[in-house]
C-alpha cells in the first residue's frame, strides 16, 4: 500500500487538491523522469512517493519541498 497523507490521499490526489485542478498522471510522469510502465508499476509499492520522488514533484510543480515531506 502506498503511502498516504493525513487524509489518505496518494499524492496525485493531494497534487490535485493542491494545485486546484486535475493533474494528469502524465505530468507527474514527466517530473519524476520515468516511463509510464515504471510509475504504475511505483505508485503500488510501499515506499511510493520516496523523498527524491517528492523533490521532483516539488519542484515540477513549483511546490515546497519540506510541506511535501511533511504530508508523508
Amino acid at each position: 500500500m502506498p503511502r498516504t497523507d493525513e487524509n489518505g490521499r496518494q499524492l496525485k490526489a493531494l497534487l490535485d487538491y493542491l494545485l486546484d485542478g486535475e493533474i494528469d498522471a502524465k505530468d507527474i510522469i514527466d517530473a519524476l523522469g520515468i516511463s509510464s510502465s515504471t510509475y504504475y508499476r511505483r505508485i503500488k509499492e510501499d515506499d511510493y512517493p520516496s523523498a527524491e520522488e517528492l523533490r521532483l514533484v516539488a519542484d515540477r510543480f513549483t511546490l515546497s519541498y519540506p510541506d511535501l515531506q511533511i504530508q508523508y
